[in-house]
């Protein structure tokens, strides 16, 4: 999706985890003074490392005078002002946890529009054991968290579709994906009509269609 001329895909930073989820750590009383130099130090190191070139520039000069982090203000900054190439396209961010800060993004970013993946939870537990870490068997620490995690996550993806619709909202089947790309993908670029082509890239070698369509969305 990167590579789409009407696109930018964010990459994986992670700033909305790393950053704008532990702004609260830096209001009133919970030790701001402390936190605030940390968490600039850490983010202008995934800015230098992911974005490079005139974003660490820019980094620097949003928050050369800041003492404080205004959330709102901080996330549009971070991922709608702060890349190179970034004006004028539709901005698709893959973020950890973003169900944790649905309620701020509805506010932060109010046409925004989400993609939720499910996957079997048979097939999750294999692939979070095969990424062992440590002695405690997975990833997550162990067989019970991770099933937590992908309660969590699934949960909240239904829950969102639920609330906010399938205007807002698309869920998508990781099986469904590896199974079938294109019709996946099709469905995505659907989702958000306005800029859809007709074909879909699926390789590098493939080119993207030209003529531009306004396909019927059901819900």
């Amino acid at each position: 999706m990167g590579a789409h001329p009407d696109i930018f895909a964010h990459p994986p930073h992670h700033l909305g985890r790393d950053l704008i989820m532990n702004i609260h750590r830096t209001l009133g009383d919970s030790g701001g003074d402390e936190v605030l130099p940390i968490l600039r130090a850490h983010a202008r190191g995934k800015v230098e490392n992911f974005l490079g070139g005139g974003a660490v520039a820019r980094f620097d000069a949003w928050f050369a005078d800041r003492s404080t982090l205004p959330p709102v203000e901080t996330a549009r900054f971070i991922w709608m002002e702060l890349p190179d190439g970034i004006e004028g396209k539709r901005v698709f961010i893959k973020e950890n946890n973003i169900h944790r800060m649905l309620p701020f993004l509805i506010t932060a970013f109010p046409d925004a529009k989400f993609v939720f993946q499910v996957r079997d939870p048979r097939d999750f537990l294999v692939s979070a054991l095969k990424r062992r870490k440590g002695p405690l068997g997975n990833k997550f620490g162990s067989v019970r968290e991770a099933v937590n995690v992908w309660r969590e996550d699934n949960l909240a993806g239904l829950n969102a579709l639920a609330l906010l619709g399938p205007e807002k909202v698309h869920l998508v089947r990781y099986e469904d994906l590896i199974r079938d790309p294109d019709t996946i993908l099709r469905g995505i670029c659907q989702f958000e009509p306005s800029r859809v082509y007709r074909r879909v890239k699926l390789s590098k070698d493939e080119p993207y269609g030209e003529e531009k369509v306004t396909p019927e969305v059901h819900g």
